[in-house]
């Protein structure tokens, strides 16, 4: 499904999935009701409410996330971007909306990517990384794995993403194991496989991929380095400075403590150095070409979404297509 398109001045009259919302007040101190709408599985829409005629106190108590409403009102633009203005809202029957068609999924089908990574750990040398990776596919846990979701909003943010993301770092680290011999491949491979693992309890798979309790109070390293500890301990004679090295990728896998991004610790082996940059390199770009497939720009410069909002140039197609034009230096 494409994303969808809005033109300002849009009269909207539809049932919408409330994702989230707030109650702020102006410079002036008066209220007003902000918040997002899930359109369809491709398009968020930002909305807003003003209190006109005491219209944010009427409509609070139905303007409560996680639930569908039946909203009216028009398309404004705000920084270049649409947005909402709502006239009025209520109450809509969630038994009859199908939440299903607001539920991205990877492009890539789950069962195609479970049958790629049993390929790829039967064929890793090492006999406990291989051990832990088999016994990790046959826990109940590896279902919900598959399903879930790699962010909330950043990179992979669809069903299956977190196994499409994982399987891209699995064969970027046989890819570029030639390169660098001295890395331990197989360990590398294990974190890849493992270092989201924790993602499964962190983000529900329900609309709009929200944090779990458990997500906002502990935090997927710390989740996953305590499913992967207990995984190890089921195998017999786990050699404890290889649990000690996969603990460690996981730990560190986002990166140094004063950039701030989560890790408790930082990377401290050549492995869980390489892996970092590697899990970061495929984050972004994943993150820049999901921008560009929904971008309506087709060249020139587009803004990728919030939080990164990175700056990408897509090019010129007259400039390549006029080989008359003069050099930038001529």
């Amino acid at each position: 499904m494409a994303k969808r398109k809005f033109s300002e001045g849009d009269l909207i009259k539809e049932t919408l999935w409330l994702l989230t919302g707030s109650i702020g007040k102006t410079k002036q101190g008066e209220p007003f009701w902000q918040g997002k709408f899930k359109v369809d599985a491709d398009t968020d829409l930002k909305a807003k409410m003003w209190n006109n005629n005491g219209m944010v106190e009427k409509y609070k108590s139905i303007l409560v996330p996680r639930k569908p409403l039946s909203v009216e009102g028009k398309i404004d633009l705000f920084n270049d971007e649409p947005q909402l203005t709502i006239s009025s809202v209520k109450e809509a029957n969630e038994d009859q909306f199908d939440t299903s068609i607001l539920i991205k999924k990877s492009k890539v089908e789950k069962e195609e990517m479970i049958r790629e990574f049993e390929k790829i750990v039967s064929q890793i040398d090492d006999v406990d990384y291989r051990r832990l990776l088999k016994t990790f596919r046959n826990e109940p846990l590896f279902e919900e794995y598959a399903n879930a979701p790699a962010a909330t909003m950043i990179h992979h943010s669809w069903l299956y993403g977190l196994l499409e993301h994982s399987l891209t770092l699995a064969k970027a680290v046989i890819a570029l194991s030639p390169v660098y011999p001295f890395l331990n491949k197989d360990l590398l491979i294990a974190g890849a496989f493992l270092h989201d693992a924790g993602k499964t309890m962190e983000i529900s798979q329900n609309v709009g991929f929200e944090y779990t309790v458990d997500g906002h109070l502990m935090g997927h390293i710390y989740l996953g380095a305590k499913y992967v500890e207990s995984l190890i301990d089921k195998i017999e004679n786990f050699p404890i400075e290889k649990r000690r090295q996969i603990v460690h990728i996981i730990l560190s896998h986002q990166g140094y403590i004063e950039d701030g991004f989560g890790s408790p610790v930082n990377p401290q082996t050549v492995e869980a150095t390489f892996f970092h940059y590697l899990d970061n390199v495929d984050a972004k770009t994943r993150h820049i070409a999901t921008a560009i497939e929904e971008s309506e720009n087709k060249k020139g410069f587009i803004k990728t979404k919030e939080p990164l909002k990175l700056k990408i140039y897509l090019g010129d197609e007259e400039e390549e297509s006029n080989p008359e034009k003069k050099n930038l230096f001529e």
